[in-house]
């Protein structure tokens, strides 16, 4: 699958706005769009993520082999059991959003981590955010994988 325009993404990401709903809590969002709402994956009452990821294959038109994966390669951020996967940088948005995210699962859990996928969803590297990493580190630790994929 190759989505060619920008308008066609935001097309995608508004369908799946509206099929699936927004959310404020990470344990219930299963992806983080581009302009940093978090879609609702959750229970009736928000407290954790139900639904399976492969369900986001409803926004796509014709049957899609590993929609999350798609969906990712879109610009979408998959929120995972303390952390997220990424196959492409993060907007300004999703970064800010994100940071939110490390803090929260660090205070509440004691880490956090982010991954990234290559194209085919094999893991590129992974970084750990505990209370013995600054945020700044992190993201530097991060941003040097991704610059190692061509992605900054």
């Amino acid at each position: 699958m190759y989505i060619r325009s920008v308008k066609q993404k935001s097309i995608l990401m508004e369908k799946a706005k509206q099929l699936f709903g927004t959310t404020d809590s990470f344990r219930a969002a299963g992806f983080l769009l581009p302009d940093g709402e978090l879609l609702d994956f959750g229970t009736k009452d928000g407290d954790y993520r139900i639904k399976p990821y492969d369900e986001i294959a409803k926004i796509f038109d014709k049957k899609i082999e590993n929609p999350s994966l798609a969906f990712t390669k879109l610009g979408a951020i998959k929120i995972v059991d303390f952390g997220f996967e990424l196959v492409i940088a993060p907007t300004f948005e999703q970064k800010v959003r994100l940071n939110q995210f490390l803090a929260e699962y660090r205070d509440q859990y004691g880490q956090a981590h982010g991954t990234i996928l290559n194209g085919e969803g094999k893991r590129v590297c992974t970084e750990e955010y505990n209370s013995k990493i600054y945020r700044i580190e992190f993201w530097n630790r991060f941003n040097k994988g991704l610059d190692q994929r061509g992605l900054l």
